[in-house]
């Protein structure tokens, strides 16, 4: 059989623009800490009680250990659809190049979940984050976008009569612009290996002959 090169073409998704982004986004959010039971608000509503004295309250600013909070995060991203979206020709890797303007929004939450003195809290935290990109994109083409919170810090800090969720998130957004192409290769055609064959020895004879 020849060794030659040989022409072929091939359907095959062909990347014309990739471009990776990560963000810090800051986040912050407080959350009232409850005088009493639920159960016991409803009641006061019909019923009129003698107050108690109070008890002494400790208002010592305090940050939460790591080991009692919980968090979890979701992300989501999409494209925001333009019409036309404007064109601009800008350097890429030594040559001028026609680039479109477009615009992604990612919202998520991020779910925390602490424990301090007995008190279990959760919050949700919101977020929103609309970010351009300059993009090859030609007629045909495809644009898809994908993004994923790669790290996070979370803090929680109790104060007075109030506890204050601050968080750091780390996203990571990666923007991919395919279309379906048929390309031609050059390649050394591929063949079948030759079949192998085993034969089981005989066993070796119980006494010597």
């Amino acid at each position: 059989m020849s060794e030659r090169n040989e022409p072929g073409c091939y359907r095959m998704e062909v990347v014309y623009d990739w471009v990776q982004r990560a963000v810090t986004l800051p986040l912050q959010k407080e959350i009232p800490i409850q005088s009493a039971p639920l159960s016991e608000q409803i009641h006061s509503r019909f019923h009129v009680t003698t107050p108690e004295p109070f008890a002494e309250i400790d208002t010592t600013p305090t940050f939460l250990e790591k080991n009692q909070i919980r968090f979890e995060t979701e992300v989501t991203c999409r494209e925001v659809p333009q019409a036309s979206p404007q064109q601009i020709v800008l350097p890429v890797h030594g040559s001028e190049v026609p680039l479109e303007k477009r615009f992604f929004y990612k919202e998520g939450t991020l779910t925390v979940t602490w424990e301090h003195d007995g008190d279990c809290q959760t919050a949700d935290i919101p977020f929103r984050l609309l970010e351009k990109f300059y993009l090859y994109a030609p007629e045909g083409t495809m644009v898809s976008c994908s993004a994923e919170v790669v790290a996070a810090d979370v803090f929680v800090r109790k104060e007075s009569g109030r506890y204050i969720v601050m968080a750091e998130l780390i996203i990571c957004q990666e923007v991919m612009v395919t279309a379906l192409s048929v390309v031609q290769l050059k390649g050394v055609f591929c063949y079948p290996r030759a079949d192998v064959e085993y034969v089981e020895p005989c066993p070796d004879p119980p006494f010597a002959p």
